[in-house]
This record gives C-alpha cells, sequence and structure tokens, in this order.
C-alpha cells in the first residue's frame, strides 16, 4: 500500500461531513489524525460533557464510533476508501469523561477487498478500550 500525503482531510474522500472528523460539520468533534512513522494513525481527544453516558463516564456508544473513526483513517491515509463491515469492542476501563484520550488506529493486513484493521484508546497511558474491524473496500 502506498503512502499518499500526510495532511489528507476527509474530503477527499467525500466525508467532510462526518460527526467525528468531518470539517463541515458544525455539530462534529473535528478530529484530525496524522500518520506516524509506524503506520499507524494518532490523534488527541478531550471529550465534551455532552458526551456522556452514566454521570462523569464516556458515553460506550461514542467510543465505538471514535474507534471505528481511526480504523477508517487509517485506510485513508493509505489511499483506501472502505466501510465498515464488521466492528468488535473490549471495553477494558470506563472513561472518565474528563480525561485527555490518545486514538490510534493501524491496518493489521488485507485480503483482496478485505482490510483488518486495529484501534486503541488510552488515557495516561493505559488502554481503555481496544477494537478490531474489517473494512470492505467501498465501491462507488
Amino acid at each position: 500500500m502506498d503512502k499518499i500525503r500526510e495532511d489528507i482531510k476527509s474530503r477527499e474522500f467525500g466525508h467532510y461531513n462526518c460527526l467525528l472528523c468531518g470539517e463541515h460539520n458544525r455539530w462534529g468533534l473535528g478530529l484530525q489524525f496524522r500518520l506516524l512513522d509506524d503506520g499507524r494513525v494518532h490523534t488527541k481527544f478531550k471529550p465534551l460533557h455532552v458526551l456522556q453516558g452514566y454521570n462523569g463516564i464516556l458515553h460506550g456508544g461514542v467510543i465505538s464510533a471514535l474507534m471505528d473513526c481511526a480504523m477508517v483513517h487509517c485506510l485513508f491515509h493509505n489511499g483506501i476508501e472502505a466501510v465498515t463491515a464488521d466492528l468488535n469492542i473490549r471495553f477494558i476501563h470506563s472513561v472518565p469523561i474528563t480525561a485527555e484520550l490518545d486514538l490510534y488506529g493501524e491496518i493489521v493486513s488485507n485480503k483482496r477487498k478485505i482490510f483488518y484493521t486495529k484501534a486503541k484508546l488510552v488515557y495516561k497511558d493505559k488502554d481503555m478500550a481496544v477494537a478490531n474491524a474489517k473494512f470492505m473496500r467501498k465501491v462507488s
């Protein structure tokens, strides 16, 4: 897989209205991923209080969406446009709504039009949640 520009934007894949990373979504979180030297993508994220489930805890659905977003961005950074086919999350610890988080995504392997990825959400060097997913190359 050939690497493409590090400053890739969601709009290049028609993703500019995404709730998590879309630069044209006024209610979006504005996540911006950068490509690391080891091939993973990374972003920092500080939750908003409106994203909590139980009092003081980041909602599990938001965590799932964050993981999905990290994995799709590692595909974007490799010039691959794909959609989620299967997503599995392991919630390890509750995530405080006040946490400053690191979010990572990476491609593990691919077979034909299927891409296997993983992601993790980290707080103070501790894995809070991990995910594995399969993505299918998007067909226009």
